[in-house]
Formats: C-alpha cells, sequence, structure tokens
C-alpha cells in the first residue's frame, strides 16, 4: 500500500465492534465456500487476507495487519449481503466483495492491481478451455434443489425444503410462518455442513436440534424420531442369536412412544424421577390383561372345513371354538388372557356332550400339549376356576336340561366335580404346566371363622406342594364392609407410585404427605386416559364397555412408615392405625377421581424388580435398606406367623381383590398337610385377598424330585432331565428352563 492510503489502526476490529453495537455476527453463514470447479471446501479468512496482501504488495504496500482489518470489513459486506439467504457462498461472490471493500475505503491502487489480476487469470482459464462460473452462482441462486434425499425406506426423492414446512405443521402445533423459519435454518445447516449424504433421519434430527435451539420443546417432543443406537442395536441382535434372553428392539421403540407421545409430559418426568412407575410401556398399545367368560356357542360344519368326512361332536366343535378364539384374543391382549368360569364351562358342554367329566379334561389338557410351548414375553393363558356357581351360568344348566335330563340339584356337583378334577390333572402336569403359557386362578368363597371345604383344599395343596402354577383368591366380606369384589374386569394398565417418596417430601406433615400422593394420583389418572383414548382410535376398547379396570399401584409402605413415623406398622399398632387411615384417606381420593375422569380407579399391590431397584435408588439411607427383607406381601410380613398375616389382611380389605396378593417362597421341604394347614389358616383367620407361591429350585422330570439348590445331577434317582423353575411377582410370572 502507499504511504497516502496509510491511516492509523483501530483499537477493535470492524468485527468485534459491530457485535458491540448489536449487529449480527456473520459466523454461522461462513462455513463452507463453493469454488468455480463447483467443489465445496472450508471458509478461510486467511486467504482473503492473503490476496488483499498480495495485491497491496504488488504497488508497493508492506502493512499486512492493514491485510487483515480489511478482511474482516470483507466477512461484514458479506455478512449484509447473504445474512439471509441460505445459498452456498460462491467465491466470485467473495472477491466480488473484496473489490467493492477496497474501493469504499480509499484503497483504489490495491483495488485495481486486484481487478487487473482477477482479470488475467479469468483469461488464462478461458485459454484454456474451462467454462466460467454460471451466471446463476454469481448471481447467488445456488440451493439444495440439485440435491437427493434418501428416505427411511430407501427411496431417493429430490430435496424439497417445503416438506419439513408440512410435517411441521401436520405433527406439531406450529404456526406454518414458525415452521418456515424452522425449516430455512435446517436448509442454512445443510447448506454450511460437511453433509455428504442426506437422509431423511438426519434432516429431522437436524430439524429436532434447531426447534430445541428456537424455544420449541414441546413441539421437538412430538416431532421426535423413536429409534435405537446403532450400537444397541447390534447388540440386541447379537443376543438374540446367541439365545440369550433380551428386550427387543419393538419393545425398547414402544417404550419411547409411549414416553413421547401417549404419556403427558408431567407423567413422563414424574416416571423419571421415580415418584411413580409406569408399567408396561412397551406394551402401551394393549390391554394388559383381558378376561373374557369361557361361554362359547360350538358353530357346526364350517370349524372344520379339512376334516368334513370325520364325524364332529358337540365336544369336538367346543374345543376347537375355545382354541380358535383363544388365538385370535392372544393376539389383541399385551400380558394375560384370562378365561373365566373354566370349570363351568367344561362340565356344561361334557353334559351336553354325553361324556364324562374325567374325560373331557383330559381332552382339555392334551389339547394345551398340542399347543406351541409358549415363548418368552408371550401373552400368557389363566384358566380361572370357581367353587361358587354364576347365577347366569346356572340358568344355562337349567335350559339346557331337557337335553342333559340333570337334575337342577346336581348342577353344583358336576361343577364342583369338574374343579376337582382340573386340580387333579393339573398336579400331575406340575409346574410344566408353565412351560404351555397357562395358570390357575381358584376363586374360593371364604367366611370368618369357618373352614374351607377338605377335600378342596386337599387338591389345592398338592398343586401347591407339587408346584403347579396355582394361585388362589378369596371372596369375603372385610373388615370395611366391601364384599362381591369382582374377578372379571379387564386391566387395561398398572401405574404404581412411590409412597417413600410422599413421606420425603411431607417433612413430618400429615397432610403434605397426602396432598403430595394425591397430586401424583391425578398424574397418574391423566397417563390412563390418555391411554384409554389411544385404545379407543385402535379399537381395542370401547369407552362405553363397562368394567374396564385401571390400578394404582401401592409400593413401599412399610419403608414410608418408618421415614414419617420412625415406627414399623409390623410392631406397633399406632403406627398401624395410621398407615390404615393414610390408606383409607387415599382411597376415598381415588374414588372421587374415578367419578370425574370416569375411570374405574383401584389400589392393586405387585411386586416387580423394576420396582425395587427404580423406587429404592430414589430414596436416601434413613436406617433401613429396602432390599434387605424378603418381600412377601405388603408388610414384609413373616410366613409363618398368624398374627402377622392377620395385619397383612387388614391393609388386603382395601385393595382390589385380584391384586392383593400375599405371596409364600416355595420350599421343597414342605408337605402336603403343611401346605392344607395354611390354607385354612389363611381362610378362616385373616382376611388376604389372595396366595402365590414364588421362588427358584430345580426340578427332576424323572421321578418329581425338588431341589432348592441347582442340582446337575438328580439327588434322588441320578437322571439328567432337570429342570430350573422360576417364579416372580406374586405367581404371575413363571419360567421353566431345562437344565
Amino acid at each position: 500500500m502507499t504511504v497516502s492510503e496509510a491511516h492509523s489502526e483501530p483499537t477493535q476490529s470492524p468485527v468485534d465492534r459491530r457485535k458491540n453495537e448489536g449487529a449480527l455476527t456473520p459466523c454461522p453463514l461462513f462455513r463452507r465456500v463453493q469454488k468455480r470447479d463447483a467443489t465445496i471446501v472450508d471458509f478461510c479468512p486467511d486467504k482473503i487476507t492473503e490476496a488483499i496482501y498480495r495485491a497491496a504488495v504488488a504497488v508497493g504496500g508492506k502493512d499486512r495487519r492493514r491485510s487483515e482489518v480489511l478482511c474482516q470489513y470483507v466477512i461484514l459486506d458479506l455478512a449484509e449481503r447473504y445474512q439471509e439467504s441460505t445459498n452456498l457462498l460462491h467465491i466470485e461472490q467473495i472477491q466480488d466483495s473484496i473489490e467493492q471493500v477496497l474501493m469504499e475505503h480509499g484503497h483504489y491502487r490495491t483495488s485495481r492491481a486486484f481487478i487487473t489480476y482477477r482479470n488475467e487469470r479469468a483469461r488464462r482459464r478461458a485459454m484454456k478451455g474451462d467454462p466460467a462460473p454460471p451466471s446463476a452462482l454469481r448471481g447467488g441462486n445456488q440451493s439444495l434443489h440439485e440435491t437427493s434425499v434418501w428416505t427411511s425406506s430407501g427411496e431417493r426423492v429430490r430435496w424439497d425444503r417445503e416438506q419439513i414446512v408440512k410435517a411441521l405443521v401436520r405433527e406439531t402445533n406450529l404456526s406454518y410462518d414458525d415452521a418456515r423459519s424452522v425449516s430455512y435454518a435446517v436448509e442454512m445447516e445443510i447448506i454450511h455442513s460437511k453433509i455428504s449424504h442426506l437422509t431423511a433421519p438426519l434432516i429431522r434430527e437436524l430439524t429436532n436440534v434447531h426447534l430445541l435451539q428456537m424455544g420449541f420443546e414441546a413441539e421437538r417432543r412430538l416431532h421426535s424420531r423413536l429409534g435405537l443406537p446403532v450400537y444397541d442395536v447390534e447388540q440386541q441382535l447379537v443376543q438374540h442369536t446367541d439365545g440369550r434372553e433380551g428386550e427387543s428392539i419393538e419393545s425398547e421403540i414402544l417404550r419411547q412412544f409411549a414416553m413421547e407421545k401417549v404419556l403427558p409430559v408431567s407423567v413422563s418426568e414424574a416416571h423419571g424421577r421415580a415418584d411413580l412407575h409406569v408399567h408396561d410401556l412397551e406394551k402401551i398399545h394393549h390391554v394388559i390383561e383381558r378376561v373374557r367368560d369361557l361361554d362359547l356357542e360350538p358353530r357346526k360344519n364350517a370349524e372344520f372345513p379339512h376334516f368334513s368326512f370325520l364325524e364332529e361332536t358337540e365336544w369336538d366343535r367346543f374345543l376347537h371354538s375355545w382354541e380358535t378364539e383363544e388365538n385370535r384374543l392372544l393376539g389383541e391382549v399385551g400380558k394375560t388372557l384370562v378365561w373365566n368360569h373354566v370349570n363351568a364351562a367344561i362340565a356344561f358342554h361334557a353334559q351336553r356332550a354325553g361324556i364324562e367329566i374325567s374325560a373331557a379334561v383330559t381332552q382339555v389338557f392334551k389339547k394345551i400339549c398340542r399347543r406351541r410351548l409358549h415363548q418368552h414375553g408371550a401373552p400368557s393363558v389363566v384358566w380361572r376356576m370357581h367353587l361358587d356357581l354364576d347365577p347366569r351360568w346356572r340358568g344355562r344348566f337349567i335350559g339346557a336340561r331337557q337335553l342333559s335330563l340333570l337334575p337342577e340339584d346336581e348342577i353344583d356337583a358336576e361343577v364342583r366335580c369338574a374343579l376337582l378334577e382340573v386340580l387333579r390333572q393339573a398336579q400331575e402336569m406340575g409346574p410344566f404346566l408353565s412351560g404351555y403359557g397357562i395358570q390357575l386362578e381358584l376363586i374360593l368363597p371364604s367366611r370368618g371363622g369357618e373352614n374351607l371345604e377338605a377335600e378342596l383344599v386337599r387338591s389345592a395343596a398338592e398343586c401347591l406342594q407339587s408346584g403347579t402354577p396355582l394361585r388362589i383368591f378369596f371372596n369375603r366380606d372385610t373388615p370395611i364392609g366391601q364384599s362381591g369384589r369382582e374377578h372379571s374386569s379387564d386391566f387395561v394398565q398398572a401405574i404404581s407410585l412411590n409412597f417413600p417418596r410422599a413421606a420425603l417430601m411431607a417433612n413430618g406433615s400429615d397432610d403434605r404427605l397426602v396432598e403430595w400422593i394425591e397430586d401424583r394420583l391425578s398424574l397418574i389418572a391423566e397417563a390412563h386416559l390418555e391411554k384409554r383414548n389411544l385404545l379407543e382410535r385402535l379399537g381395542r376398547i370401547d369407552s362405553r364397555t363397562p368394567g374396564l379396570d385401571f390400578g394404582i399401584g401401592v409400593w413401599g409402605l412399610v419403608e414410608m412408615t418408618l421415614l414419617h413415623l420412625e415406627k414399623n406398622p409390623r410392631e406397633d399398632e399406632e403406627a398401624l392405625k395410621w398407615l390404615l387411615k393414610t390408606l383409607a384417606r387415599v382411597r376415598l381420593r381415588l374414588e372421587e377421581i374415578s367419578a370425574r375422569k370416569g375411570l374405574n380407579l383401584s389400589l392393586f399391590f405387585l411386586e416387580e424388580e423394576i420396582l425395587e431397584e427404580r423406587f429404592s435408588q430414589s430414596l436416601p439411607s434413613k436406617g433401613f435398606d429396602p432390599n434387605s427383607p424378603e418381600k412377601c406381601g405388603l408388610l414384609h410380613v413373616d410366613e409363618d406367623s398368624v398374627s402377622e398375616l392377620v395385619i397383612e389382611g387388614k391393609l388386603h380389605s382395601l385393595f382390589n381383590a385380584k391384586h392383593a396378593v400375599f405371596a409364600r417362597p416355595f420350599k421343597t421341604d414342605r408337605s402336603t398337610e403343611d401346605w392344607e394347614k395354611w390354607l385354612q389358616t389363611i381362610a378362616s383367620k385373616t382376611h388376604l385377598g389372595g396366595i402365590g407361591l414364588i421362588g427358584k429350585w430345580t426340578h427332576c422330570a424323572g421321578c418329581g424330585s425338588r431341589f432348592q439348590n441347582s442340582e446337575v445331577v438328580c439327588l434322588s434317582c441320578g437322571g439328567q432331565d432337570l429342570y430350573s423353575i422360576e417364579r416372580r411377582n406374586q405367581g404371575k410370572q413363571n419360567r421353566i428352563v431345562r437344565l
């Protein structure tokens, strides 16, 4: 540069001054530059400085610092011209700006030298046959319209920024103008990045990033893409390939869908804090437990298209109708399909077909064995049997008298005979019944101070002693006057509440404790409503159908009482009274919410390992370890202590009958007489809602021996046909594996 062009250096660079004045910074724009041969390179300010300095040297200049300052003026000029454009910056545009800045700042000789050098380079390119830059590039019209995008299905489509706008408007609550602003930012991000392979998932990720940056968090949640990291998918595939048990990719995606789309944000956040736990998120699109009466009317001819030459009997048609309907319902249910009044149905159809009860039950079990073995994670089937005959079934028996000539006073005997025969043949199969995905539930009428029928108790005890997957429930009046509790309602969803957290937040105040619980109950009700709405849209349920049950799970009552009162309700009567009063108050509040929301909400109790893991981690150490006792019931009571079982029964009175279960650990050294005595004690002296078995043991298929520890060879017969039996979640989850 000449001396006349020199002037004092500024104390601040032009870019710094513009920042302080509040102007937009040009940094997001200048990241990538397109050269004349269409290649894209990183934007480098040093090259601008070098070009200006060489032009100045050509006319006698020597001040490189001045060239650096002029370079920053060039950047500001480019920002003012192209800040609002998403077009890729071209090298010709940069050179035009250099000429303009040199002229505006009085560096005429340097500007002429730069123009002369630029024209000479253009003449040489023309002599070599290199094409001139397209006018579209020099005019700043280059964009992504020639770029291809690969969709998730593998199709190749042309880039269209409007597709982002349409997706945002369709999937979120954004206005059209806000969606256009987001799409503009995404397009600019793509243009000025080093992305070589543009895909639809990548575009969605970039869109979500800009939604966050622009403050649209709720819209980002609705626009999120569900999926797993590549590493996690590979690990899932490896686990399944090796034959090991693992979560399916579909289950993980459905959990994400439930948390991001179905459940309200407040519920998802409460779940993350372990205030509550939403069970079976991967089953968000299913009813968890569906209950159906085994009241099937056999259909003729069409049921046996491939076997029409065989003589069809009434009993054959009933079995086939049962199997067909069961296969259909298993595709709709999340975890459990319950057949109600199984013994009454078997007795009725056997009587109509004129076959013996024992032969009928034998054919039913043969039907089970013809089915494929139960796979882990597949829904299980429960046979629910009642000793008391339902009035509707009694009416069916009476209506069929002209066909069967069965005296009315013998109906109960037939139903009872079917029940005993099912228990007898189930006892012969033992734990292997669960290998076919079958569980048994026995509903018994129980009156305080009266023993159960000896023959029935004997059959149930033999099933328990053999390891048969049997759970027993009791229908009876409770201390608070509740009677006739239903077992026939579908169970839609379960959400457990972390009661010890309420004690931590209450800091000794009863009102604050209940208030914390009531706030979470309202959240849970909202979550239940959202799932119900989803199932209605999917056609899985009808809101007008009565008997849909939504569960509020109870966890940590002992821990809550210890934190709040520093007393154990098992040992202190006042603490137990306080706990009963608190639960009664919670249940009253639950009834109010149920009436207001139109939901059938009820308390239930469920032991799951995930609850122990998640909820206990949210509690500081307060002199107790939530994982230390072997939890068999609500109060961690001693299984053989009658007084403690009586205390446990008082709490069961507040719960839905089919979801208040006392789980007893299975021990191989218990005799049938021990089980009989225990059942009679439960029925006559306590108010327990139900009982089940939990634990793990080894079973020999050869001789039927059972061992508490894992064995390689049977200690009784020396055989190696051994199986590991594991029963969890109050006996609801059964697993059998050959060793």
